[in-house]
């Protein structure tokens, strides 16, 4: 039998399953579409948390918010594409994270973004970003934990307090919509937005090349090398 979702009142976030309660399928549907499935079961959800943790019956726990579920391997996976990294100081990171998280599902555990470490450099971490990654605000979202953690910031002279105060009133002000994460990012911080390759350039990520180079055999005619 075909399942159906039509026409929904509001933007549906959708999870198709077979009998076995398997992930087979998922995807969005604005209030002028229809989808449909020959899959056993079709549930829909008014906010994308809820397909998460509907899919997190079957992969289980999703790393961060930002990755995205693969159809093919069953698996979340973080997409390589559009990427950016954002330093932030390793004493602040796991909060600010989890602040992220709360503004789209209050009172949960859990992070907005993959954190990278530097094996050598311990004061920052990076945020593993997206350009186009949004927040999408709940509307009962709590602005404290966000406060609490860009706080931390603010005394460390990392942020300005009006930096801090205007990241706060937009998610109250954008509470039940979606902001580009861009934008939560203060002025003072947008210097120091990276690239991949200046994340490679320092170190927190291993350039896959040098070891794919390695790999092919080239080494072994390093002078000294089998001997």
């Amino acid at each position: 039998m075909v399942q159906e979702i039509s026409k929904p009142a509001q933007t549906t976030y959708w999870v198709a399953k077979n009998s076995s309660g398997d992930v087979i399928h998922v995807g969005v549907v604005e209030p002028n579409q229809v989808v449909t499935t020959p899959q056993d079961v079709l549930v829909g959800f008014t906010t994308k948390i809820g397909q998460i943790e509907s899919i997190e019956e079957f992969t289980g726990p999703q790393p961060a918010y930002n990755y995205d579920y693969n159809e093919i391997e069953k698996i979340w996976e973080f997409l390589d594409e559009d990427l950016l990294y954002l330093p932030v100081a390793s004493g602040m990171a796991s909060d600010l994270n989890n602040a992220l998280y709360q503004c789209i599902k209050p009172g949960g555990v859990g992070k907005y973004a993959g954190e990278i470490p530097h094996e050598t450099w311990p004061n920052y971490v990076l945020f593993k970003l997206h350009r186009y990654d949004t927040v999408p605000v709940d509307l009962s979202v709590d602005p404290t934990p966000l406060q609490n953690a860009l706080a931390i910031a603010v005394a460390d002279g990392g942020i300005t307090q009006a930096e801090a105060d205007q990241v706060v009133a937009d998610v109250q002000a954008n509470a039940g919509q979606e902001i580009d994460l861009i934008d939560f990012i203060p002025d003072s911080w947008l210097p120091y937005v990276l690239t991949e390759q200046d994340a490679i350039s320092l170190g927190y990520i291993i350039d896959d090349s040098i070891d794919e180079f390695l790999d092919d055999g080239l080494d072994d005619d390093i002078p000294g090398e089998g001997v």
